[in-house]
């Protein structure tokens, strides 16, 4: 009995119609590159606030590249939905 629910649930999986099909989506490679923000060394208030200003702006950079690679994954899942 139980190797007959087994070979009912192995045939059973066959007559499904949905099938998943894995599409890789491109993402370019200037998106997949870290961003580097090096600081001035240095102990003067000046030092620092171009370092917070650098920092702010690879945070920036990085937020950006993070939402144009989730653009790209969900008009690639929209597509594979659609198809």
């Amino acid at each position: 009995m139980r190797r007959y629910l087994i070979i009912c649930a192995a045939f059973l999986t066959g007559c499904v119609e949905e099938r998943l099909v894995y599409v890789p989506a491109h993402v370019p490679a200037d998106l997949r590159q870290r961003v580097v923000v090096s600081c001035p060394v240095g102990n003067a208030q000046g030092d620092l606030a171009v370092c917070l200003l650098r920092k702010d702006a690879g945070l920036s950079r990085a937020n950006a590249k993070i939402n144009a690679i989730d653009e790209i994954l969900t008009a690639a899942e929209a597509k594979g939905n659609a198809g």
